[in-house]
């Protein structure tokens, strides 16, 4: 999975070298210093502690403790027609993980595009919403590995027309080149997806980060080719407020009686209960696994057999 970075720098002063301005320089009067009684950080932070949003934030994550989270323990198989909805007792887990190459210089990486005017669209089995023409990216590799970590599949994923339509392999973090693409041992898109299939069996559960891109490049349907997934992202997250300062605002007025304190009969892990809107914070799958593991599986090239296991 291909995922961006943005690099903030920050602003220094420069010194001139110049003989001319090495002269004006020197009889220049010296910068006033900021108020600071540190020569280490020079900055006066004007951040003061407020307790009510300090309250809003521990809230927000007590009502994430209260969220059920069954769903997540529970497996169904559905019928075709969408009817009928049956438990399945201990059921198998798998994961899945989709490197991807670029057929475009944007972002965008809903659905594919194979940079071919989407020739494999009109496939057999092939889902509405698998192709889209604004995506920027085309599986270059798949691998699949079971609930032990035994390596089921390691797929490159052969371009269509030769790589006619490929922007970008993205090597740095795919370790995917033209060469290794093109090559022998590569196979087409639907080959691989139906070596997948052939994998995958319906009672199975698909587990992995942010695992509905993964299932989406490969056209694979919940209920139809496995049980259903589970997305890490949406288990290892932190809940918090909206908006902090507004928040804060709904403390105040219940510590003042404006607004009533909320009931306890209601959903204590809705909003509603808490007064005030809430988002979450995803984390990447680095980040979790360096923080629940102390291991560090993306310092360099992704590598899907790792993503899958972890």
């Amino acid at each position: 999975t291909v995922k961006t970075t943005k690099q903030y720098h920050n602003k220094k002063y420069h010194k001139q070298s110049s003989a001319g301005n090495t002269a004006a320089a020197s009889t220049a009067a010296p910068p006033s210093k900021p108020p600071t009684t540190s020569s280490a950080y020079p900055f006066v932070s004007k951040r003061v502690f407020d307790p009510y949003k300090a309250k809003a934030i521990t809230l927000a994550k007590g009502a994430q403790d209260q969220e059920d989270r069954s769903a997540v323990c529970t497996a169904f198989r559905i019928s075709e027609d969408g009817l009928v909805k049956e438990e399945i007792a201990d059921p198998p887990f798998f994961s899945i993980d989709v490197e991807c190459i670029a057929t475009g210089y944007g972002s965008c990486a809903n659905g594919i595009n194979d940079g071919c005017d989407n020739e494999g669209k009109n496939g057999a089995d092939v889902p509405e919403g698998m192709y889209n023409e604004r995506s920027h990216r085309y599986p270059g590799r798949v691998a699949m590995v079971d609930t032990d970590g035994n390596v089921l599949a390691d797929i490159v994923i052969r371009p269509p027309q030769d790589g006619k339509g490929i922007a970008s392999y993205l090597t740095p973090l795919t370790g995917l080149t033209e060469e290794i693409c093109l090559g022998a041992d590569a196979i087409s898109l639907e080959e691989a997806v139906q070596t997948i299939k052939g994998l995958l069996p319906k009672e199975g559960v698909l587990v992995g980060q942010a695992i509905d891109h993964d299932v989406e490049w490969l056209g694979l349907t919940p209920g139809k080719d496995f049980a259903r997934m589970v997305d890490i992202s949406e288990i290892f997250r932190q809940r918090m407020p909206f908006n902090l300062n507004e928040a804060s605002e709904v403390m105040k007025k219940i510590e003042s009686g404006e607004i009533a304190s909320p009931s306890s009969s209601g959903d204590v892990s809705s909003d509603e209960y808490l007064g005030f809107a809430t988002r979450y914070r995803h984390f990447s799958l680095r980040h979790v696994c360096l923080n629940l593991l102390s291991e560090d599986i993306q310092s360099g090239v992704h590598n899907p057999i790792s993503d899958a296991s972890y």
